[in-house]
């Protein structure tokens, strides 16, 4: 029998690869103004873009100002709880220490600038965590809202983001709590103050996401709790499909999924989790990834030519 040994490019060029368009949005490249914030004044009240999503945003002079939707900032002021301080996050900085951040405000949506009609479309996660206006009010409650736990600490509150597809067809969905009260035990009672991590791969293939908030302090004219949420370096990715051919002078990897180990014609590779956490950096054609958990990663590729490729690894 003939033994045939296939060149990296050549398994590269053939119709079986997946090629991936990779990012972390981490808002650090917009620009705010002596605020150091950005609720769509100066944008005209239209959508903003950051590394390939579209964000959504509503301003107007008429009311207020009002605003609602996306807004950035790179506000953390945790004592002030008028509503002059909305664009703070309670957590020290940005999330993984950078001075940016995103929040939303009311019910919103993300969607991806452009789609991959023949391929897939995914969000990987995100980090979120609590304004300082809706921190404060639920420690203390105000005139509109109660305090959370009432006056025992005994009342099952909770508050939380529901992530869903804005997809009428796909029907999956990922919930965070910012506050949750409900447990028997107040000892378990928390408030997030910190930046968290959700993950989004269990929505699937979607072109663009959905937030929307729950209180169980709710009156006459909705929800009580200030319906504010920051949000960091959300990592999203976009394949193409499997009947894509891919150059073989572009810089890729093999297989995927992957088990033990990927080879890659990369110069230098480097795998983070879904945290955007650094786990592996090589300058090694093949690389071992036997101790990844399983589940889904970012692949990083330098070319020869200085060019960076991100792609989507799954581990089985």
């Amino acid at each position: 029998m003939k033994k045939i040994v296939l060149s990296i490019a050549t398994l590269l060029a053939v119709n079986v690869m997946v090629k991936a368009q990779g990012s972390i949005v981490d808002f650090e490249n917009l620009v705010t103004d002596s605020t150091g914030y950005e609720n769509g004044a100066n944008l005209g009240g239209a959508p903003f873009k950051s590394k390939g999503l579209v964000f959504e945003n509503y301003y107007s002079s008429q009311f207020g100002p009002y605003w609602e939707g996306w807004a950035y900032s790179n506000n953390t002021d945790t004592v002030n709880t008028s509503y002059a301080n909305q664009y703070s996050t309670f957590a020290p900085m940005g999330g993984n220490n950078m001075a940016k951040f995103a929040l939303i405000y009311k019910d919103t949506k993300v969607v991806f600038d452009s789609i991959n009609n023949n391929g897939t479309n995914l969000f990987l996660s995100l980090q979120i965590s609590n304004s300082t206006l809706a921190v404060r009010d639920m420690q203390n409650g105000s005139g509109f809202s109660k305090k959370f736990g009432g006056a025992t600490g005994n009342d099952p509150d909770y508050f939380y983001v529901k992530f869903t597809s804005v997809d009428t067809a796909n029907t999956n969905s990922v919930v965070f709590y910012l506050a949750d009260f409900r447990d028997s035990n107040n000892v378990n009672d928390y408030i997030v103050k910190t930046w968290k991590l959700v993950d989004l791969t269990p929505l699937n293939a979607t072109t663009g996401i959905k937030m929307s908030f729950a209180s169980s302090d709710v009156g006459s004219f909705g929800i009580n709790t200030p319906t504010y949420a920051c949000i960091d370096n959300i990592i999203h990715d976009k394949t193409v499909g499997v009947n894509t051919k891919v150059s073989a002078n572009t810089t890729q990897f093999y297989p995927n999924p992957a088990s033990a180990f990927i080879t890659t014609n990369a110069t230098t590779t480097s795998i983070y989790n879904v945290a955007g956490a650094l786990l592996i950096t090589s300058t090694d054609a093949a690389i071992a990834i036997n101790d990844l958990a399983t589940g889904y990663y970012v692949v990083k590729m330098t070319g020869a030519n200085g060019t960076i490729t991100s792609q989507k690894l799954i581990k089985q």
